[in-house]
């Protein structure tokens, strides 16, 4: 089958290029051809000025050949997931979402929190992510491991409303959190299963060919990926810490008589050099 991924779009967010990813690494495996819709582009009919047109051809330019390009926000940071988004994620551009449908036998939505409206309605309004554009009835349209972000409903009542209409097209349904399923049968009126989020259905093979296969990082980085591989240690990611999950991750540490090694980034620290917040 010709599938389509749909997920949050890939900038600096590590977990959501992952996820996207090994999403399209599985069904790959599983004899499909996948692409990553990855960037929502808006075409205008005037012609953008010479001198901004130059800018941004140079800047491609310079991306691909592999020369830092500094970002005002990003720092060089970009350099990094550019490289391995370009390398390793199929993505495809398209002119208009009403296109997308014509090119593919399915469209997965998922994971990381596309039905989550804060995060999403900065690109594209929310009932894009329950596939709006989609109107041929012999396009799947599957849901895998979303994620709303929280377990209170953020939706206004007319996005509920859209989006609960959308959501009953689907072939299937599943969200990676367990209060996903309430949410999607109290606010959506649909069935939604438990799954596990993409990156967990690669092995540890898996992410150390992609270790190795870069010859780019940093001493810093290779240091924790060597320590967290070692067998008395276990690496730690987590997403807003705080004591609860400071005082789980060293009842686990202990249970398991390892030592815990966190690996959080502080990428949105402008404050911070670029070295520090990788």
């Amino acid at each position: 089958m010709r599938i389509a991924i749909l997920t949050l779009p890939l900038h600096v967010n590590y977990g959501g290029i992952l996820q996207a990813y090994a999403l399209q690494t599985v069904l790959e495996r599983m004899g499909h051809e996948v692409s990553v819709i990855d960037q929502y582009k808006s075409y205008h009919k005037h012609i953008a000025m010479p001198a901004v047109k130059l800018k941004q051809m140079i800047t491609r330019l310079l991306r691909q050949i592999g020369i830092p390009i500094y970002d005002s926000q990003w720092g060089y940071l970009l350099q990094h997931t550019n490289r391995f988004i370009q390398d390793k994620i199929h993505k495809r551009v398209f002119k208009d979402w009403e296109s997308i449908e014509n090119d593919y036998d399915a469209i997965v939505v998922g994971s990381d929190q596309i039905w989550r409206p804060k995060y999403v309605e900065n690109s594209f309004p929310i009932e894009r992510a329950f596939l709006d554009f989609v109107h041929k009835k012999d396009v799947k349209r599957i849901a895998y491991a979303v994620s709303f972000g929280t377990d209170t409903w953020e939706y206004s009542e007319e996005k509920t409303q859209i989006c609960s209409n959308l959501a009953q097209k689907f072939d299937a349904v599943s969200v990676r959190e367990s209060y996903g399923i309430e949410l999607c049968s109290k606010h959506l009126n649909v069935g939604a299963s438990l799954a596990l989020d993409p990156t967990m259905l690669l092995n540890a093979d898996d992410y150390m060919q992609l270790c190795q296969l870069n010859t780019s990082l940093k001493p810093r980085v290779k240091q924790l990926i060597q320590d967290s591989i070692c067998s008395d240690s276990m690496a730690t990611y987590i997403l807003d810490p705080n004591t609860a999950t400071q005082t789980l991750e060293k009842k686990l540490a202990s249970a398991l008589g390892l030592s815990s090694i966190r690996i959080n980034a502080d990428v949105y620290n402008t404050q911070l050099p670029d070295n520090q917040r990788v």
